[in-house]
């Protein structure tokens, strides 16, 4: 018989193997699991990619960022394109060493160093293109920005960036290729151990009940284990949460010192940019101001002169503004002058030929002209625009005209300064004559400079006592005698003697000086005529010619009344002679002063009348006594029907409204003929006698009279 087997022998054989098998089995593919795993690869290697990827896009962004803004800045002249140039270089810069640290081998760092050393040398070129466009030399700035020099220069750098792409593309290539590999093995080798494991994990199902009591001695050992592991972890975790609080707070603490540093900075760099703003730019308008317009002319100047063709400088002049400014405030000023800078712009369509140069002055230059006709058609199309282009204030609707002076380079000045100049004196003369605009000329220059002259000699005149009275007197058509006399101020200049009342009567009114010689006139005549009176002279009333600018002003009624105050007999001696045309400039306030005048017993006459046009409405309402004929019409009145019978509707318009008329400017004895056939009522004029100095005047007719 054969012998039995030993089961438990063999049952314990059997257990032995299967242990060790599944023990091999867990083992082998524990082992192949740990031994490689590409999500690992996977996580470390994808982010790389990532930033390799964003660093090169961000670098050939700021690229196309410096060289726009380079080219911008150039052609428009504006400080906002170099602003974002100088935010853009240093992230660039940045970015390229941070791209260097992503893959550092030698090859790449020595294309790195020469597309760096590129870098450096395009920066420099590009700030110097900055310099010249803050100078206003756009012209150079463009010029620097397409030469070979920069060509070459940003070809260096343009290879060398393409070098780096490549680099960084192969790099990520290369990476992809690895992970892809890495991704096939480690499917493979997941499912190997994946097998390994299940086979291992069934021969432990069939050993659990053999090794149950180990397996329970084993959890319990391996609770404790992971008992201690996360009491473990808890101080681990503990201690990371204090570490990470301590680094946060002293990061926090950094980042606060480094945003008060930048603000700093910033708010330093805004108020220097504010005060370089505005040495150079109009703050209202934003415009360039007069320095800077000057500076831009020059650099104009100097390219014509170059070229050898001719530059224009137009000096604007709004009419009206200070009616404007006066009547709606200030505010409404300002948003005229806003909106007339911003028309400007876009009519001239060049923003760095136009400035705001005075209060309501505008400067505009034209750095080429080819002919003077040009500048004309061109001046007279812009005016004429301005003028029908409507600007909006207050709600309602205002038009603006303007005179304009031109100055033309060379042929009027060989510098900035002197071309503004001549432009100025041409804009005042255009203004003075009432021209749209002039041109300037040698001879408006002298003529503004013995203006200035003939000022400061009357001013010392007034002071040394210089002006005297001149008498011409009035005599009756009829009798022939005496009726009264017309005080006329004479310059008896001690270096030349009498001058001519037409040379400074206009200074004295230009420059307001004819108040303080008015005045002088007023009180000079009222003395001379209460000296005949008190000395028993056949005195007669005394007419003193009153200036626009005196009856204008608030006080001129004040010292009328001053001046014939002194003496009870002063009024009844003095009259007013007063333009028709001044009257009618503001007819209700002329009524007005004209009254108050007359109640003071002063006479008042319509001198040159015929010439202001007066309604007939008007003159009926004029407080006045007598009517003045202008001499033109006398002189007229012998040359046809015409002007003899306008001179006779005068004579009996005056006389059907009870006024005394006086025929100026006879000179012949055909027109006192004709005036008494006509019945005018007194004449003066060099026929009868011409204005002699007071003393003559005392002898020859009131001594004589007695």
């Amino acid at each position: 018989m054969k012998k039995p087997p030993d089961r438990p022998r063999k049952d314990l054989l059997r257990l032995k193997l299967t242990l060790t098998a599944a023990l091999s089995l867990l083992i082998i593919g524990w082992q192949i699991w740990n031994t490689y795993d590409a999500y690992n690869l996977a996580e470390e290697q994808t982010p790389l990619i990532a930033r390799k990827q964003i660093a090169r896009e961000e670098i050939i962004r700021l690229d196309e960022v410096l060289t726009r803004s380079a080219r911008m800045a150039a052609a428009t002249g504006t400080p906002d394109w170099e602003t974002r140039y100088r935010q853009s270089e240093p992230q660039l810069e940045q970015l390229l060493k941070v791209a260097l640290r992503l893959d550092p081998n030698a090859s790449y760092a020595a294309a790195a160093a020469k597309t760096d050393a590129a870098h450096v040398a395009l920066v420099a070129m590009e700030q110097r293109v900055f310099d010249l466009v803050r100078q206003g030399r756009k012209d150079g700035a463009q010029q620097l920005l397409s030469s070979e020099q920069y060509a070459a220069q940003r070809q260096i750098y343009a290879e060398g960036m393409a070098k780096f792409n490549r680099n960084l593309l192969q790099a990520g290539d290369s990476v992809d290729a690895e992970l892809l590999h890495d991704l096939l093995w480690n499917t493979a080798t997941t499912i190997l151990s994946a097998v390994l494991l299940t086979l291992g994990a069934w021969f432990v199902f069939r050993a659990t009940r053999r090794w149950q009591a180990i397996i329970v001695e084993s959890n319990r050992q391996l609770n404790q284990k992971t008992a201690e592991l996360g009491e473990f972890n808890s101080q681990l975790d503990r201690k990371v949460r204090e570490r990470t609080k301590e680094l946060t707070e002293s990061a926090l603490a950094s980042l606060n010192m480094m945003e008060d540093a930048v603000h700093q900075r910033e708010d330093a760099e805004q108020a220097h940019e504010k005060l370089d703003y505005l040495a150079y730019y109009d703050a209202l308008t934003g415009l360039a101001n007069r320095s800077l317009f000057l500076e831009r002319v020059a650099q104009y100047m100097r390219i014509a002169a170059g070229s050898e063709h001719k530059l224009a400088l137009f000096l604007i002049d709004l009419e009206r503004f200070k009616n404007i400014n006066d009547s709606l405030g200030q505010l409404a000023g300002d948003e005229l002058l806003k909106q007339v800078a911003k028309w400007l712009e876009r009519n001239i369509m060049d923003a760095n030929l136009v400035a705001r140069v005075g209060a309501d002055h505008f400067a505009v230059v034209l750095p080429e002209v080819a002919a003077e006709s040009y500048v004309t058609g061109l001046l007279e199309q812009t005016m004429a625009a301005l003028l029908e282009q409507p600007f909006h204030m207050n709600d309602a609707v205002f038009r603006i005209a303007a005179k304009a002076g031109i100055a033309l380079f060379p042929d009027d000045g060989d510098n900035a300064d002197a071309l503004f100049k001549h432009a100025e004196a041409a804009l005042k003369n255009a203004k003075a004559r009432g021209d749209r605009y002039l041109f300037y000329t040698q001879t408006m220059t002298d003529r503004v400079a013995g203006k200035l002259t003939l000022e400061n000699q009357l001013r010392r005149a007034l002071d040394n006592e210089e002006f005297v009275l001149h008498y011409q007197p009035k005599v009756n058509l009829v009798s022939g005698k005496l009726t009264s006399a017309e005080a006329l101020i004479r310059w008896n200049d001690p270096r030349t003697g009498l001058v001519s009342p037409g040379q400074f009567i206009p200074i004295l009114e230009e420059t307001g000086l004819i108040y303080d010689v008015g005045r002088w006139a007023l009180h000079k005549a009222i003395d001379d005529y209460l000296r005949w009176h008190t000395a028993g002279l056949a005195a007669v009333r005394i007419a003193v010619n009153v200036s626009p600018l005196q009856l204008r002003k608030r006080r001129f009624i004040a010292e009328v009344q001053q001046a014939i105050g002194i003496d009870a007999h002063a009024a009844a001696g003095l009259e007013l002679e007063i333009t028709e045309s001044m009257i009618m400039e503001d007819i209700k306030q002329s009524v007005a002063s004209l009254h108050a005048i007359r109640a003071m017993g002063v006479s008042i006459a319509i001198d040159d009348f015929g010439t202001g046009f007066s309604s007939l409405s008007y003159l009926s309402k004029l407080p006045v006594d007598t009517l003045k004929i202008d001499h033109s019409f006398v002189n007229d009145m012998t040359a046809g029907p015409e002007g003899l019978a306008l001179v006779s509707t005068i004579i009996n318009l005056a006389h059907s409204l009870n006024l005394n008329v006086v025929a100026e400017g006879v000179e012949t004895e055909e027109q006192s003929r004709l005036l008494g056939l006509l019945g005018c009522d007194e004449m003066q004029g060099f026929l009868f006698s011409e204005p002699m100095p007071s003393a003559v005047f005392e002898a020859s007719y009131l001594a004589s009279s007695l």
